[in-house]
């Protein structure tokens, strides 16, 4: 198997084990629908089944009183809940141009809807090959998940994050933890 391969199957079993692992859910930590001091996990949903908020989010922009539509910016390829409970959003967002473009709309869709981890790519190419192959690998079945399209044309994530002591959400640069755009505030059981 060529080394390039071999590097697109490793980032697919990283995304695959962090989809299982649900960011230390088994703890609560991370966990968007466990509570501060929660030792258990959230009752198991089957990987890919359709959340019951899997509409398109955010009407309009939480106070702006203007209906602007944060959904005209974004177009969502799919919106999953995992076996811990988590939200899972993908969407494209073609057109944001610098950090500042990724962190004001990332921040604008959490606002909309709280209690989604957020996945945010460049262009809908491989979208569809994507949403097709989401369900699937959280079973460990990786046939035809875009690694090397998602390792290439992930803008930036948003995942609840903790350092010990408090709780926070992380806009993250691209496909893998490395750079911190941002962190937004904890607000509760969601937010």
């Amino acid at each position: 198997m060529p080394l390039r391969r071999l590097g697109s199957v490793a980032c697919a079993l990283g995304l695959a084990a962090a989809l299982l692992a649900g960011c230390g859910a088994g703890s609560g930590e991370g966990n968007p629908r466990a509570t501060e001091d929660s030792t258990s996990t959230a009752s198991a949903t089957p990987e890919g089944t359709e959340s019951p908020e899997a509409e398109t989010p955010g009407t309009s922009a939480p106070g702006d009183g203007a209906g602007t539509s944060i959904a005209d910016e974004v177009q969502i390829v799919a919106d999953l809940e995992d076996g811990s409970g988590f939200r899972r959003v993908y969407a494209v967002a073609p057109d944001l141009t610098d950090d500042d473009a990724i962190v004001d709309l990332v921040t604008r869709l959490h606002e909309a809807e709280p209690d989604a981890l957020w996945w945010l790519y460049s262009n809908d190419e491989m979208a569809d090959v994507l949403a097709e192959s989401l369900p699937r690998t959280a079973e460990g079945d990786l046939e035809g998940y875009p690694a090397e399209w998602v390792e290439e044309n992930t803008l930036a994530h948003l995942v609840l994050m903790t350092d010990g002591t408090e709780r926070y959400w992380s806009v993250l640069k691209g496909w893998d933890s490395g750079t911190e755009l941002a962190r937004l505030p904890y607000g509760g059981e969601y937010g």
